[in-house]
C-alpha cells in the first residue's frame, strides 16, 4: 500500500506488514476535555481480524501491540519475539483477559483507569503518585520490566522495581 511504501522510505522494516485488501481500516477517536482527560472510542475494523497478523515475530528488535487486536494474536506474536530487546504492550482499551499477556512484555503502558482495572484496585481520580507507583509495581512481570502510567494532565510515571522516573 502507499502508506507502507511511505514508512519503508523512512527506513522502517515493513517485511512483516500485512495488508488486508477490501477491509475497513481501524479508527480511533480521541476526545480530550479541558482538564486533559481523554476518552477514546475505537472502531476496530480490520484490527479485529485474526488473519492479518503473521505468527512469526522472531528477529524483531521492538514489538509493540495494543489491545485493539485479539489477545490470542498478541500472545502468539510475543511468544515468537522473546529475543526482542523491547516487548511493549499498550494495554488499551481495557481487556481483562489481556493481563495474561503481561508477563510476555518488558514494558507495559496503561492509563490510571486501566492500571486500576488490571490491578483490581478502585479507580480514584485523586490518587497520589505514591499510590500509582504501589499499584503499578503489582503489574511488573519481572525485575527488568517497566510499567508506564499516563496521568492525563499530570504527565506520566515510569515505574520499575527499583526506581521511578517522573
Amino acid at each position: 500500500s502507499g502508506r507502507t511504501r511511505d514508512v519503508a522510505r523512512l527506513g522502517v522494516g515493513v517485511g512483516a506488514v500485512a495488508v488486508a485488501e477490501n477491509e475497513a481500516s481501524g479508527r480511533a477517536f480521541v476526545f480530550v476535555d479541558a482538564e486533559g482527560q481523554n476518552t477514546i472510542v475505537v472502531a476496530p475494523g480490520v484490527n479485529a481480524a485474526e488473519s492479518v497478523l503473521q505468527d512469526d515475530a522472531s528477529g524483531c528488535d521492538v514489538l509493540l501491540a495494543q489491545f485493539e487486536r485479539p489477545i490470542p494474536l498478541i500472545q502468539r506474536a510475543f511468544a515468537g519475539a522473546r529475543d526482542a530487546r523491547w516487548r511493549i504492550i499498550n494495554a488499551a482499551p481495557f481487556v481483562p483477559a489481556g493481563r495474561a499477556a503481561f508477563p510476555m512484555a518488558n514494558v507495559l503502558l496503561v492509563n490510571e483507569v486501566e492500571l486500576c482495572g488490571y490491578a483490581g484496585a478502585p479507580a480514584d481520580d485523586s490518587m497520589t503518585d505514591a499510590a500509582v507507583v504501589k499499584i503499578a509495581r503489582t503489574l511488573l512481570a519481572s525485575d527488568a520490566g517497566w510499567v508506564i502510567v499516563t496521568l492525563g494532565a499530570r504527565g506520566a510515571l515510569a515505574v520499575a522495581a527499583d526506581r521511578v522516573v517522573a
